[in-house]
C-alpha cells in the first residue's frame, strides 16, 4: 500500500533524477525499501544511480533487467537493486531470496516494477513514482510514511 503522505519533485533532467536518488539515499537507513515505479524510460536505473552515489559507493550501476537484482556492498550501506520488469510471476524460492535481502540484508532496496510482490512485502516501503513530461523532464512522486525521507526529497539539490 503506498503512503499517503507525499512530496512532489520536478526533475529537469538526468542529473536531477541522480540528485533525488543521492539525497533519499544519504537519509537511508538499514532495511529501507523504495519500490520504484513508472514508465519504461522514466528514470528508474538514473533514481538508482543516485541511491548508490548517495550511499558512497564507488560501483558502477546499470538496470538488472537480465540479472534481475545486483548487489553493491561497496557504500556505508549494502544497496540491493532489484527488477521485476522481465518476470510474469514471482517463483517460491525467488521471493524468500528477496524477503532475505530486503528486509535482513541490513542495506538498502530499490525495487524496479515492484507491481509482482506481495503486499506484505511492500508494506512500510518508501514508493517512488516517477513520470515523463511533455517537455522532456520528469516527475516524482515521492510517497513515504518516514518523515526524514521525505524531508531529503524535498530539499534542495546542492
Amino acid at each position: 500500500m503506498i503512503p499517503d503522505a507525499s512530496v512532489q519533485v520536478e526533475l529537469a533532467d538526468h542529473a536531477a533524477t541522480r540528485a533525488l536518488g543521492e539525497r533519499v539515499a544519504r537519509a537511508a537507513l538499514p532495511g529501507d525499501v523504495y519500490l520504484l515505479t513508472g514508465d519504461l524510460g522514466s528514470g528508474k536505473t538514473t533514481l538508482v544511480q543516485g541511491m548508490a552515489r548517495g550511499l558512497d559507493a564507488v560501483d558502477d550501476v546499470s538496470s538488472p533487467t537480465f540479472v534481475i537484482q545486483n548487489q553493491y556492498r561497496t557504500g556505508r550501506l549494502p544497496l540491493f537493486h532489484i527488477d521485476l520488469y522481465r518476470l510474469e510471476r514471482i517463483e517460491a524460492a525467488f521471493l524468500d531470496e528477496l524477503e532475505e535481502d530486503l528486509f535482513d540484508g541490513g542495506g538498502m532496496s530499490a525495487v524496479e516494477w515492484p507491481e509482482l510482490l506481495p503486499e506484505d512485502l511492500t508494506t512500510g516501503a518508501h514508493w517512488i513514482v516517477l513520470r515523463t513530461c511533455p517537455d522532456g523532464g520528469r516527475t516524482a512522486a515521492v510517497h513515504s510514511a518516514a518523515v526524514r525521507v521525505l524531508n531529503a526529497a524535498r530539499a534542495t539539490p546542492p
